[in-house]
């Protein structure tokens, strides 16, 4: 059976740090999409990260990550 998402986390993160995100993430039962792209004034890599998840599960992923996401939430 296919689980129903009705929240999606959009989380833009520099380079190689997605790594340890992803990873937390995972630990809690989250799991994501990792798309590689670049772009801003300096043309620096970047990684977003799509996040589908029940809403009653938003407090969750955001608040025991915000140390990995870094003032995300």
């Amino acid at each position: 059976m296919m689980q129903q998402y009705d929240k999606m986390i959009l989380a833009i993160l520099q380079g190689d740090d997605y790594h340890d995100a992803v990873h937390s993430l995972n630990e809690h039962g989250f799991y994501a999409t990792v798309l590689n792209s670049s772009g801003g004034f300096l043309k620096k890599r970047s990684v977003t990260l799509m996040i589908g998840l029940e809403s009653a599960r938003l407090g969750e992923a955001l608040g025991g990550r915000k140390e990995t996401f870094a003032g995300l939430a």
